[in-house]
């Protein structure tokens, strides 16, 4: 079970470098890209759903690297 949520864990990790591009991209500001990242950090749904053992952590990251 640890093995599983520690995957998890690793693929959600992927999406603050990909939230940090993306709001990087739409202001050019990387004050506007770290505070995206610390929202998503502190965020409840992020911390939540990095540690359940489903794919929506994988979800997440694909969606931003569309």
């Amino acid at each position: 079970m640890a093995a599983v949520r520690s995957l998890s864990a690793w693929i959600s990790l992927l999406v603050f470098p990909r939230v940090y591009w993306l709001w990087w991209e739409l202001f050019r500001s990387a004050f506007v890209g770290g505070m995206a990242v610390t929202i998503v950090a502190v965020g409840p749904f992020h911390v939540l759903y990095a540690q359940e053992v489903r794919p929506y952590m994988m979800f997440a990251v694909l969606v931003l690297l569309s």
